[in-house]
């Protein structure tokens, strides 16, 4: 028996940790399971046609809020052209929507609930045993199974969580890991939280199970030795024990190569001393922190279980600041007791800790967590995924547009890193240290002549900030906004001449004299640049060096990309010893 397990990721780069942990599950006991990958962006039909080539004899579909409405697509249609097939669901969207999924889209068989290695396993031996008899199947009631019977909903009885998860084989084959090496790993160590957030699905798994920390170690060999780029880690929180998050961080330190980065949640009070001095020697780009902070609102806070509030640990934010760990940190608009006032006030809160991303999401009210049940909050939510909040007793709709404008700007101008250090700038220096004031003006002057209805080029989004901003500046901060825009557009690399909005152009000349002193030139770079700039095959992007004269400071800068950025400062003697040849 064939059994496809099929995943339709959000992106190309992400993969399906999910499908790969029941595969290797089922295969490692005796079943013939392979999975299936596509993005959303695919053509349906184009999805229909290559899962109908793999004459399955069973197709399993995982449903999230992302890929929910494109899944449902693919199954109504390969059902009509794969009778024969048995088709069954799972995921978070599958398991706490059962019901009325299999009602109203007959072409899906069987949902399986919750945990899915052992009851994928267990329910794929029985179709095996009862020769794809869909109606016999039924009738020895697999566990963790939904379906209808006789006109009658069921749900089997449920399978206890798989205790020890070192039963579960290392998801990703050996030959694998160097066909992914350049898209995002998911990997797990733990699973379950030890909190109570209702708006989470995780906070119904209170009981926090880990896989051993030898087990663990394994794997991270595994995916460092196969120099895999980005390995992101879903353990909802990930540091919930000090010492086993201290060991894996330091192993990881022990065995870096240079290549890969791990990616964390964590919580924020939860981080030892240890830890911070322990990251204190760890490279740039070998960690990422995802540090919720959600709200500000104390009350809020209480009303979502949040046990603590991170402006209560600043200093402990201030410590991670001092090492090279990017941190991104989330806000959530939409709980409750927070209007749009308060919510402007996390907001301005939450940038002055100065993380490297600022997501700026919203309340989605997930079927099944307990926020859901909660009709006193008078929460009015999409009816489609992601089913994100659109108004309740303390903000309206049309604040909640005006916060979506917003986080399009953010995204555009602060988090992509394109004109970073002009709108910190901005922020500090003409809005007062309040971003949401910044924000909230760009999205005005933007919906004045309709600026983002159609994409638009870095080169534009340079010229408008530039302009928006300059309008409000005196001439102290005009010069200095300018330099900062000016530094951002060569950190890019997107200089060609033509640009009337930036404080200065390359000094050809002086760059010229620089590369006569490679040896000079190479001493003031990173330590693991030195050799490259002076190879060879370097010879090649040396010549587009640009040195830049800024008027706000005392020596030029120079820019060059290898191909990453790098940028430094020619001192005043060095300067002096090239300007004399």
């Amino acid at each position: 028996m064939k059994t496809e397990l099929v995943a339709l990721n959000s992106k190309f780069v992400h993969t399906s940790l999910a499908l790969r942990y029941i595969s290797s599950y089922a295969r490692e006991r005796g079943l013939e399971v392979e999975i299936a990958e596509y993005t959303i962006n695919n053509r349906p039909e184009k999805i229909v046609a290559s899962l109908f080539e793999k004459k399955a004899d069973v197709y399993g579909f995982s449903l999230y809020i992302f890929n929910r409405k494109e899944t449902l697509s693919v199954i109504r249609d390969l059902k009509k052209v794969a009778e024969k097939a048995i088709i069954f669901c799972g995921g978070p969207e599958a398991s706490e929507d059962g019901k009325r999924l299999l009602a109203e889209y007959p072409e899906i068989d069987f949902i399986i609930r919750g945990e899915g290695e052992r009851a994928d396993f267990e329910f794929l031996t029985l179709v095996e045993k009862c020769d794809k008899d869909i109606e016999k199947i039924k009738r020895n009631n697999p566990k963790n199974v939904s379906f209808f019977l006789n006109g009658e909903y069921v749900e089997t009885q449920k399978l206890p969580l798989i205790e020890n998860l070192d039963t579960i084989p290392f998801p990703y084959k050996k030959e694998e890991l160097a066909e992914l090496k350049n898209r995002i790993l998911y990997y797990e160590s733990s699973r379950g939280c030890p909190f109570s957030c209702s708006y989470c699905m995780s906070s119904l798994d209170k009981k926090v199970r880990t896989f051993s920390k030898e087990r663990v170690f394994s794997d991270i060999s595994a995916f460092i030795e196969a120099e895999v780029s980005i390995v992101k880690f879903v353990d909802r929180t990930f540091n919930f024990n000090k010492k086993r998050a201290l060991d894996i961080l330091s192993y990881i330190m022990l065995q870096d190569k240079g290549k890969t980065e791990f990616h964390f949640e964590i919580s924020l009070w939860l981080v030892s001393r240890e830890i911070t001095k322990l990251l204190q020697n760890a490279r740039k780009g070998l960690f990422r922190f995802e540090i919720g902070i959600q709200t500000a609102n104390k009350k809020t806070l209480r009303a979502i279980n949040r046990e603590k509030d991170v402006f209560d640990f600043v200093d402990i934010f201030k410590e991670l600041r001092k090492t090279n760990v990017h941190i991104h940190t989330d806000l959530i608009a939409g709980l409750p007791y927070e209007g749009y006032e308060s919510f402007l006030t996390s907001l301005d809160k939450a940038y002055l800790l100065g993380g490297d991303v600022l997501q700026l999401g919203f309340l989605k009210i997930l079927k099944g967590a307990p926020i859901e049940s909660r009709k006193e909050f008078g929460i009015i939510a999409q009816s489609e995924p992601p089913y994100e909040i659109m108004k309740n007793k303390w903000i309206s709709y049309e604040e909640i547009i005006r916060l979506k404008k917003a986080e399009e700007i953010l995204e555009i101008f602060y988090n992509s890193g394109l004109t970073k250090t002009a709108f910190d700038y901005s922020v500090k220096n003409i809005f007062n240290e309040s971003v949401s004031s910044l924000l909230l003006y760009l999205s005005s002057e933007s919906d004045k002549t309709n600026f983002f209805d159609l994409p638009k080029k870095p080169r534009e989004l340079f010229a408008f900030f530039s302009k928006e901003i300059l309008s409000l500046c005196e001439k102290k901060d005009a010069e200095a906004f300018s330099d900062a825009l000016t530094y951002d557009y060569f950190a890019a690399d997107l200089y060609t001449g033509e640009e009337n909005f930036l404080s200065a152009s390359p000094d050809y000349e002086t760059a010229k004299k620089l590369l006569d002193f490679p040896e000079e030139t190479a001493e003031k770079l990173p330590a693991n640049k030195k050799e490259r700039f002076l190879s060879t095959e370097a010879k090649k992007w040396r010549r587009k060096i640009k040195v830049v004269f800024f008027k706000s400071k005392k020596n030029p800068l120079v820019f060059f990309h290898m191909p990453e950025p790098v940028i430094f400062e020619i001192d005043e003697k060095f300067l002096k010893k090239i300007s004399k040849t």
